[in-house]
């Protein structure tokens, strides 16, 4: 039963996952993440936010709504 969910698992897994084994022997997946790039983005009111840049190169910020739900921000780039 193990390995059938492990075969799963591993043809379910998204795209940029890793799977690494522990010393016990246990297999962990492990997802890539969004990373800072040290810049920040000023809107129109003020506010500073750090930039953002997910696995597919696309940059964002976090921003928290009124209600307190927090949600990203994808960033268009005039070129």
């Amino acid at each position: 039963m193990k390995y059938l969910l492990l075969i799963l698992l591993m043809y379910t897994a998204p795209a940029r996952a890793q799977m690494v084994q522990d010393a016990q022997g246990n297999y962990t997946m492990i997802v890539a993440k969004a990373q800072s790039t040290g810049k920040t983005f000023t809107d129109a009111k003020g506010n500073i936010y750090p930039v953002m840049q997910s696995i597919n190169g696309k940059h964002f910020i976090i921003r928290t709504s009124k209600t307190g739900r927090i949600y990203k921000q994808y960033l268009k780039v005039k070129e």
